[in-house]
């Protein structure tokens, strides 16, 4: 009983710890280059991370685009953006 007590609270805690990937489609509304920061026409918001070093020079308003991100603390940060 206490094994399963003590199991249920570790994975209380450790599954809203855990990070998930999501991708999506859309357009592109804005994008600050300064701030490395994209939004797409439904208002989804994403920081574009460290470790994408080159910026698809393609990236612009109105473009389609596939961002793939993680979210932390309402933040959302791509790992990778596709423009089609």
């Amino acid at each position: 009983m206490n094994k399963l007590l003590i199991a249920a609270l570790v994975t209380g805690v450790a599954v809203p710890q855990l990070a998930f990937a999501a991708e999506k489609s859309g357009k592109v509304k804005n994008w600050f280059a300064a701030t490395r920061n994209v939004i797409l026409v439904d208002n989804t918001e994403c920081y574009l991370g460290a470790d994408i070093k080159d910026v698809p020079a393609a990236l612009a308003v109105g473009k389609d685009v596939m961002p793939t991100y993680s979210t932390d603390k309402n933040i959302n940060t791509c790992t990778k953006i596709e423009v089609k």
